[in-house]
């Protein structure tokens, strides 16, 4: 991104000739529509993906895909709290508090089912994992549904361009401050307590930064010097699948609105720039 200030505008550029070169047309900031289906259709592609590595009983990628799953979901879920629930209750009235109150409820089930999820990770137990799993995806994808059936065709209709890019922002802002530990139990208050060593709760060693291959993967073997032990493995992980794929698929897909604007409007492009230069 050498050359680019965070302040030039996006843009892009239309097919043409070298001698007719066709102009360049401004790309708008994505509005809240458009990161909510964004958000939707990336955690469901990490579902898809450890469905896959449940079917062929990929332990090392279940054990990833539990930790990037708990990061993905709670980002999301705190962003929809803080951000989407109020925006429904003041422009929608009593409809619009139905509709947030049943957003919430499904995130924090669907954080529940997560919290189980990282526990019997801890604990290695891959069929029940595997199953966890796949009790979330459907619980996950019962709220995207809902969310786009009911909710994001109203904010559509009823919110202008910018302020759906504004609202947008402020998403995209509240996902960067959001706290990685739900308040859905002790047991993520405890884990979050005891420091990074007990973080296996929270998405094991994935999200304390120590994630290193376990000993029953082939890469650590083979890492320890010691290609014989790995030899034996079959397979991904020399164990058999633990459930079928899915193959689920989900359907659905004002003035005078209340936006809280920071002091300093940084958009999403520039919050890229300001990542690269730390």
């Amino acid at each position: 991104m050498e050359g680019v200030q965070p302040s030039s505008p996006r843009h892009l550029v239309l097919p043409g000739t070298a001698d007719a070169p066709q102009p360049l047309v401004p790309i708008p900031e994505p509005g809240l529509v458009d990161i909510l289906l964004c958000d939707h259709r990336h955690t469901l592609t990490l579902f898809n993906h450890a469905t896959k590595a449940a079917a062929q009983g990929n332990t090392h990628n279940m054990e990833l895909l539990a930790g990037a799953l708990a990061l993905d979901i709670r980002l999301h879920a705190q962003a929809v709290t803080d951000v989407v629930c109020p925006l429904l209750e003041r422009r929608f009235g009593g409809e619009g508090a139905v509709l947030a109150a049943r957003a919430a409820q499904q995130l924090t089930a669907v954080e529940r089912d997560v919290l189980e999820m990282l526990t019997l990770r801890r604990e290695r137990d891959w069929s029940a994992l595997a199953q966890r799993m796949d009790m979330t995806h459907k619980d996950y994808a019962t709220h995207v549904r809902d969310v786009e059936v009911e909710v994001l065709p109203r904010l559509a209709a009823t919110l202008r361009l910018d302020e759906l890019a504004s609202v947008g922002l402020l998403f995209s802002q509240q996902k960067q401050t959001a706290s990685l530990a739900p308040k859905t139990g002790s047991a993520f208050d405890a884990a979050a307590a005891a420091g990074p060593h007990a973080a296996s709760v929270l998405g094991g060693p994935l999200l304390a930064g120590e994630y290193q291959p376990h000993s029953h993967h082939a890469g650590a073997a083979l890492a320890a010097g010691s290609p014989g032990a790995a030899a034996g493995v079959t397979g991904a992980t020399g164990l058999a699948p633990f459930v079928q794929p899915l193959g689920s698929q989900v359907e659905g897909g004002s003035s005078g609105l209340p936006v809280a604007v920071p002091d300093k409007i940084v958009t999403p492009s520039q919050l890229v720039l300001m990542g690269e230069e730390q």
